[in-house]
C-alpha cells in the first residue's frame, strides 16, 4: 500500500488538470528520501478508451429506491503488445433514492472498493464509482494490471495504471420509474497514476 501511495504522488504530474510544479530541490534533499516534484513524466500513456457507456436505473415503484446500473466496453491502447486481453466489459450496480447524490456530504459508495472488470492470472481491469451527483453527471476511477517488460523491469513489470473519468451522459429515455442515459463513445479516460 505504501509502495503504491509514493508512486501516486510521484506520478501526480500525469494529472491533466495539475499544475507544472518547479523545484529547486537539491540531490542531498531527494536522497534524504523527500519527495521531489517533477516537471514531466517519464511515461506517456494512452488514455482509456471506454464505449457504449450505459447508465440504467429501474425501481418497482414510485416508494422504492432505484437499481442502477452503470455497463461500458473498456480498451487499454498500453497494453495491447504482452497482453492477450485488453479490452473487457465492466458493469456495476447500486441503490440510489432518486435525489441524494452518492459519494458527497458524507454519503458512501462501497467504502472505495473496487469491482472486478475482468480477471486473468497476474492481470485485471477493475473500476469503482467515485460519486455520483445525477444520472447526468458521476465520476469512475479505473485501474488495469497488465505485464509490460519493455517499460518496466522485473519485479515492476506488472504495472497498475489508474484513470478517472467524469461522465455526462445524454438522456434517453425517462419515465416516472425507469431512467436511461447512453453514449456510443468513444470517452477518453486520461491515466493520472501509476502503481507497481
Amino acid at each position: 500500500m505504501y509502495s503504491t501511495a509514493l508512486l501516486l504522488c510521484l506520478l501526480a504530474p500525469l494529472r491533466t488538470d495539475a499544475a507544472p510544479s518547479h523545484s529547486t530541490t537539491s540531490i542531498s534533499q531527494a536522497q534524504s528520501g523527500k519527495i521531489v516534484p517533477v516537471t514531466k513524466s517519464q511515461f506517456n500513456f494512452n488514455p482509456f478508451q471506454l464505449t457504449n457507456i450505459c447508465l440504467d436505473c429501474v425501481r418497482l415503484n414510485t416508494t422504492a429506491a432505484f437499481s442502477c446500473e452503470v455497463m461500458f466496453n473498456w480498451y487499454d491502447p498500453n497494453s495491447i503488445k504482452e497482453n492477450p486481453v485488453s479490452s473487457c466489459v465492466c458493469n456495476y450496480t447500486w441503490a440510489w433514492d432518486g435525489v441524494t447524490g452518492i459519494g458527497e456530504n458524507g454519503t458512501d459508495i462501497d467504502n472505495g472498493a473496487y469491482d472486478l472488470c475482468w480477471q486473468g492470472d497476474m492481470t485485471y481491469f477493475e473500476m469503482r464509482l467515485v460519486s455520483f451527483h445525477t444520472a447526468e453527471n458521476f465520476t469512475l476511477e479505473l485501474g488495469h494490471r497488465y505485464h509490460d517488460d519493455e517499460n518496466f523491469t522485473r519485479p515492476w513489470d506488472y504495472p497498475t495504471t489508474f484513470a478517472q473519468v467524469d461522465l455526462q451522459l445524454p438522456l434517453i429515455g425517462k419515465a416516472e420509474n425507469k431512467i436511461k442515459h447512453y453514449a456510443r463513445g468513444p470517452v477518453n479516460a486520461t491515466i493520472y497514476g501509476i502503481s507497481g
